[in-house]
């Protein structure tokens, strides 16, 4: 039986590779969410983790809320939401 291991250096490129495709995933979201309403959904803060989106922040609103879910679920590339939005 043989085992193929990926080179330490493949593995680094790989990571980096995939934080950048989040990087690039949460500035596509955050603008996602400035472009549909800015006033209400500012106060959300977006994180990626492996295509993993995590919301959290304070809204006026359960509209609100469920405004930003929605607009990071519609977004190519998002692999699940993580919600933590409080509502005032």
């Amino acid at each position: 039986m043989v085992t193929l291991r990926a080179r330490p250096e493949t593995r680094q490129h790989t990571s980096r590779t995939k934080a950048r495709k989040d990087d690039a995933l949460a500035i596509t979201i955050n603008r996602a969410l400035l472009a549909k309403d800015a006033s209400r959904l500012r106060p959300v803060l977006v994180s990626v983790n492996n295509g993993k989106v995590r919301l959290c922040g304070r809204v006026q609103t359960y509209y609100a809320k469920q405004l930003a879910i929605h607009d990071a679920m519609c977004v190519d590339g998002v692999e699940g939401v993580i919600d933590e939005i409080e509502v005032e």
